[in-house]
């Protein structure tokens, strides 16, 4: 599995579930935390028991992260700011760079 395959993780009880791009969920006996010590900085926590990968991110609303599959998932209400910016900064890092002409 590459980390460019994984959509979502969600903690449930003591594992962690994660969605593939594929459709496919793995359940994990690990923490969210130690998971997301492990993962790039296309990874974003939106809320207490959710990490997504910000590739598959179609649309952020106040207090709404809608994935391209159409899933919505709650943000964080204290950190709502905080995760836009850091969404908007990724955004704005994946454009592509300007090139000067001669």
């Amino acid at each position: 599995m590459y980390l460019d395959q994984v959509c979502l993780l969600e903690s449930n009880d003591h594992f962690v579930n994660v969605s593939l791009a594929d459709g496919r969920r793995l359940r994990i006996y690990a923490s969210l935390n130690e998971l997301e010590q492990k993962l790039d900085k296309s990874f974003l926590r939106i809320n207490r028991g959710i990490v997504v990968n910000m590739e598959y991110i179609a649309q952020m609303r106040t207090g709404i992260c809608i994935l391209r599959d159409g899933s919505r998932l709650p943000i964080a209400v204290r950190q709502n700011a905080a995760i836009h910016s850091a969404y908007n900064e990724y955004v704005f890092q994946q454009l592509p760079q300007r090139k000067e002409f001669e």
